[in-house]
């Protein structure tokens, strides 16, 4: 997610820190490079003058706070100022148990709207509300249909209704969905409009017919700083809700419509990066500007484990795999787990430190080996993966063939498991389960 604008930052921090002295000229320096990555990224020149004034000021005059050094204190400043830049506190969606929630979702054109009502209501529905979708676009060929689609990937229940009328499907569906008592709605509207003025029309006329209980705009975040008259005309007008800025996974721009967004006052709810349903996440511009730093976000990981696997499960694994007991059985498990948390650049950026450190070619053989042992592990027995010992010739070659690779891949990777499995029952892995303990720390600590 913003890989141009994460590198220049992160190439900035790294060289401030590097220094033995942090002066003037050092914080300068700093200062420029951080100019030439934001407007790089489209943010509004204003924007990241008043940024760069307020980061030179408190870099220099501030105390630095006892215990941090001067480059931790820059570095600090660096990530406050970018913080209100890109909206200050995250806001929250007061989801009320008690009744069926409607959000409404509207957007020019080609903004990814469909595809982020399914995003959501997958974002939702992970979290265990029950969550249906209604599309109300009756002018997009096959706009039904692949909302429909999205609602069947994500399980979650599809409003049909025969009506030309929007307003219509909307209420009717609304109704259903309450009868049948789901905790949230999703309204698909069509995206029909080129510019924000007829948009905002209809989104009135809409809102009074179904009385959502919160309004989202959605914004192409490739367009920039070009997103403010958009989020602006918009916050002017709903008293309710706030913004979704979609497709930060290949623009430059992003930030610009981060930005400006924020810069109107309307709160960012969701931002997306991807055309998997999963690549959603709510919009938290600390957390955020921790990964553009390569500070890392341990939360998100911490909460994307949750969210795809049982935790009681996962505990247990834990203590296997610190025992020097675990099977292939488990190591499926875990390869299924990482698969559904999304790709393993995206994760690493969560790890402090080591969004950049990874070398691109060092993830891309990871994720690859990852997948190749999807396949190779899918195409044994359940005996086998209790009893690897069990794997020889006659079972690799089958393995194999069912794979789709050649046999050394299978015995390479039966290979690898051994040599993990000894490595934590030796002298050193004893030591480590000694240390955990000597602690206090049981094995699924790590997980907390």
């Amino acid at each position: 997610m913003l890989e141009a604008l994460k590198n220049r930052l992160q190439q900035a921090i790294e060289r401030i820190r590097g220094r033995a002295v942090v002066d003037k000229e050092a914080v300068k320096a700093l200062v420029k490079e951080i100019q030439r990555a934001l407007l790089m990224a489209d943010v509004n020149v204003e924007k990241v003058l008043e940024l760069s004034k307020a980061i030179e000021e408190k870099a220099m005059s501030e105390d630095i706070p006892a215990g941090l050094t001067r480059q931790e204190h820059v570095t600090k400043v660096v990530y406050d100022e970018l913080t209100a830049l890109l909206g200050g506190s995250a806001p929250k969606i007061e989801v009320v148990k008690s009744k069926t929630n409607v959000f409404m979702l509207v957007g020019i054109e080609g903004s990814g709207k469909t595809l982020t009502c399914a995003k959501i209501a997958h974002y939702f529905h992970q979290k265990g509300y029950k969550v249906g979708l209604i599309s109300t676009d009756t002018y997009r060929p096959g706009a039904k249909e692949q909302l429909r689609l999205y609602a069947s990937k994500v399980s979650v229940p599809f409003y049909e209704d025969e009506s030309k009328r929007p307003e219509e499907i909307a209420r009717r569906g609304v109704d259903d969905f309450k009868r049948r008592g789901l905790d949230i709605v999703i309204v698909d509207t069509a995206g029909r409009h080129k510019e924000e003025k007829s948009l905002l029309k209809e989104m009135r006329e809409m809102a009074e017919k179904v009385k959502p209980d919160q309004l989202f705009l959605v914004i192409d975040g490739t367009i920039g700083q070009q997103a403010y008259p958009q989020a602006k005309a918009f916050h002017e007008v709903a008293a309710i809700g706030g913004i979704a800025v979609t497709k930060l996974d290949g623009s430059a721009k992003g930030g610009g419509a981060l930005s400006a967004a924020s810069a109107t006052g309307a709160k960012v709810y969701f931002v997306g990066a991807g055309e998997d349903v999963g690549d959603l996440e709510a919009y938290d511009p600390a957390r955020f500007v921790g990964r553009l730093l390569g500070l890392g976000d341990m939360q998100a990981l911490l909460d994307k484990v949750r969210e795809i696997e049982d935790f009681q499960r996962m505990k247990e694994r834990m203590e296997k795999v610190a025992r020097g007991r675990f099977t292939l059985l488990d190591l499926m498990e875990q390869v299924e787990a990482v698969g559904k948390m999304g790709s393993l650049s995206k994760l690493l950026d969560m790890i402090p430190g080591l969004g950049t450190k990874v070398p691109k070619a060092a993830v891309e053989e990871a994720e690859e080996k990852l997948n190749t042992w999807r396949h190779v592990l899918k195409s044994m027995t359940d005996d086998e993966k209790l009893h690897p010992e069990l794997i020889k010739s006659k079972r690799v070659r089958r393995i194999s063939r069912g794979a789709g690779v050649e046999e050394r891949v299978v015995r390479d990777m039966v290979k690898q498991y051994f040599q993990a499995r000894r490595m934590i029952k030796s002298k050193q892995g004893r030591q480590l389960l000694k240390m955990m303990k000597k602690k206090g720390m049981k094995p699924e600590d790590l997980l907390h």
